[in-house]
């Protein structure tokens, strides 16, 4: 589940650092979400979060302008239930 929180996991989607591609780093995820973490902060971070993302063309957060991060699609857990279950299922054999 690197670059991504459960909820990212669970949605298919992926967050990346803009600058060298990889999946978002732990600096890279506390920049992002600082803002929710600091008391009082976190209730004027909402209202900017929502603006900012309805004005930015890519849909970009304000955590993700500071990070230099953006979510992406990726595989997630519906991904991951398809590929166990073609996993269990039986195969014909050439018996």
């Amino acid at each position: 589940m690197l670059g991504r929180s459960v909820g990212n996991f669970c949605a298919g989607l992926a967050v990346t650092n803009l600058e060298t591609g990889r999946s978002c780093g732990l600096g890279e995820a506390v920049r992002r979400n600082l803002m929710f973490v600091l008391p009082r902060a976190n209730v004027v971070a909402v209202l900017f979060e929502a603006v900012t993302i309805v004005r930015d063309p890519q849909g970009h957060r304000l955590g993700d302008r500071l990070a230099r991060t953006q979510v992406v699609l990726g595989s997630g857990a519906g991904d991951m239930v398809q590929s166990l279950i073609r996993w269990f299922q039986p195969t014909e054999s050439a018996f």
